[in-house]
């Protein structure tokens, strides 16, 4: 299938966003693309010819087209749909939606796997879509219905503050659209790998929002429905650590940013991301790390 390939570390450039009614006579415009454009129909079928062929959109359909495509309409019905305009970095790519699902989740493993001080972090700065898919969640179809509302570009917003918040909000939203194909794909499936990758990824989601407590294997079996050793054996398997060794991992990131970032004391530093003991804390920062936590925050330090 088609799909893009959407580099994220330079401003996305929104130049239109807003939401169009088709009502019968009026009908879409013929015309060449000159930027990438997406649909997002809330509301009846749009049909069209895309470089020539024939295609079909209804609602809750999500498509992506490419810079200098041909557009024309082929039928007249009543259609809604958001549109969003814009310039960035993309390189088209055709995969099979398995081999889409494994781009993600390596890249997005990846990047949890780079230090958050480490500028290797924004290698993985990227969204990955194809160019058409369909919303079958409702409660979903109406989370993007709002995130789509609040991307509207009105014509008296020529702050340069507003256009950036309108440009950051899209960006988010590619990456959005990004995880809820992975999710929905996952969830379709029957393959097993795929199911063991959205168990971990959803495990990985909770450690990084409650790295700072001790939570244990029962509240893990209890959450994700699933005995914690065959958790920890997929969770090691994907991510190259076990779930308690994540959760470390993210403590020390997080504490080398505090560290660096904050007038915080050790102790201090040591509560805020889950250590109760400070001593504890120091001599499990220099075995990882391989100075102390004093002598990183001094600038002392071999490698971030």
């Amino acid at each position: 299938m088609d799909c893009f390939i959407i580099n994220l570390n330079s401003i996305l450039k929104v130049t239109l966003s807003s939401k169009e009614h088709l009502i019968p006579p009026r009908s879409h415009l013929t015309r060449k693309t000159v930027t990438y454009i997406m649909y997002f129909v809330t509301a009846g079928t749009l049909g069209l010819f895309l470089n020539g062929e024939r295609t079909e959109l209804s609602k809750g359909d999500v498509c992506i087209f490419n810079k200098g495509d041909t557009q024309a309409p082929a039928a007249c019905t009543d259609c809604e749909y958001f549109y969003l305009h814009f310039e960035c970095d993309i390189e088209p790519a055709v995969l099979s939606p398995e081999e889409l699902f494994d781009a993600i989740a390596e890249k997005n493993r990846a990047f949890a796997e780079t230090a958050f001080l480490d500028y290797g972090r924004y290698d993985r700065m990227s969204a990955m879509l194809p160019a058409h898919f369909h919303i079958e969640d409702g409660e979903v179809f109406e989370y993007l219905v709002n995130e789509f509302r609040k991307l509207r570009l009105n014509v008296w917003d020529v702050g340069i503050e507003k256009r950036l918040e309108l440009c950051s909000g899209a960006t988010a939203l590619l990456l959005k659209l990004e995880r809820i194909w992975s999710n929905s794909y996952a969830t379709r499936t029957k393959d097993g790998y795929l199911r063991n990758l959205s168990l971990v990824k959803r495990i990985a989601d909770f450690v990084e929002k409650n790295y700072d407590s001790s939570f244990g294997s029962e509240q893990i079996e209890k959450m994700f429905a699933v005995s914690y050793d065959h958790a920890n054996r997929l969770f090691s398997k994907q991510m190259g650590m076990g779930i308690v060794a994540y959760r470390n991992h993210l403590r020390v990131e997080k504490a080398k940013i505090l560290l660096v970032t904050t007038d915080k004391s050790i102790e201090e530093i040591s509560d805020d991301v889950g250590f109760s003991d400070k001593y504890y804390f120091s001599r499990f920062f220099k075995r990882i790390v391989g100075v102390s936590p004093k002598h990183f925050k001094r600038g002392e330090y071999f490698a971030i």
